[in-house]
């Protein structure tokens, strides 16, 4: 009778150990997938976080390096444009319509000699940015002429380097009216391509609508004939492009141009209207 009661609570022990044992085993497992769960809930935080932070510190990177890419290229022309002028000016020297196409010419010789890494930081500035302002007027607002003068800079690279591409981008961004003191359509067709042809390119490229009048402005100027039978912009362009295209081979640059600077009188039977005459002409 002894015995069976020991037994009996020998038994009881034992189980009670093993429930206990089995309790002991288990909260850690169930404390681990909820530290798994809280984990897997928190990972995608963490790395929106991280990417966040990084995604800012390339912009600011970015930012940074624009910045000192301009501030050094524009310390640098200040420099040598105030000399230049200075020069000029001890010497007495005539500079008639200003010091305008030096400064272009100074700011495009330091971006063929800047690195490469630095010259396109600055492009991809002056593409991103908003506007770009005339030029005042006054060579010794250099800071304020700077974005004007390094767009006209970054045309006649462009021009020089026959780069259709990076031609086609500016203009799509930005298109002057004028290069320096030519109109852009007959700097287009005199100098390189000697085609009309980027302006078109650029209408259709373009999302801004400040630019797509700047474009028609240029091809107003050059097809006033087609200019008053089409008003309609998307039209006229259309209706400019085919005639160009299909006349281009039979066509010269018309020297007589009347938006050129300095022309003579205008003399009986001589088109001055049209950028183009026919070659026989």
């Amino acid at each position: 009778m002894q015995m069976d009661r020991t037994d009996a609570a020998l038994r009881d022990w034992v189980l009670c150990f093993n429930q206990g044992t089995r309790r002991c085993i288990m909260k850690p497992k169930r404390q681990r997938m909820r530290q798994r769960s809280i984990f897997q809930w928190l990972l995608p935080i963490a790395a929106c976080w991280f990417l966040t932070g990084a995604c800012g510190l390339a912009d600011e990177s970015m930012k940074q390096a624009q910045q000192e890419g301009k501030t050094k290229l524009k310390q640098e022309w200040k420099l040598q444009t105030e000399k230049y002028i200075q020069v000029a000016r001890d010497e007495k020297y005539p500079r008639k319509g200003g010091f305008y196409p030096d400064e272009v010419r100074i700011l495009q010789s330091l971006l063929n000699e800047a690195p490469t890494n630095e010259v396109d930081v600055e492009f991809q500035r002056i593409c991103a940015a908003a506007a770009v302002p005339m030029f005042s007027g006054d060579d010794r607002d250099l800071d304020g002429n700077y974005d004007h003068v390094l767009l006209q800079s970054f045309v006649w690279r462009s021009v020089d380097r026959r780069d259709a591409q990076q031609l086609i981008a500016l203009l799509s961004h930005h298109c002057p009216r004028y290069i320096v003191y030519e109109p852009l359509e007959f700097y287009l067709a005199a100098q390189w391509p000697k085609s009309i042809e980027p302006l078109f390119a650029c209408y259709a490229a373009t999302k801004a609508p400040a630019v797509k009048q700047d474009i028609v402005f240029c091809l107003r100027r050059a097809f006033p004939s087609l200019r008053d039978r089409f008003p309609a912009d998307d039209v006229f362009i259309k209706r400019a492009q085919s005639w160009y295209m299909g006349n281009r081979s039979k066509l010269a640059v018309n020297t007589k141009y009347q938006y050129l600077v300095s022309q003579p009188l205008q003399m009986p039977g001589v088109d001055t209207t049209n950028l183009f005459v026919y070659q026989s002409q």
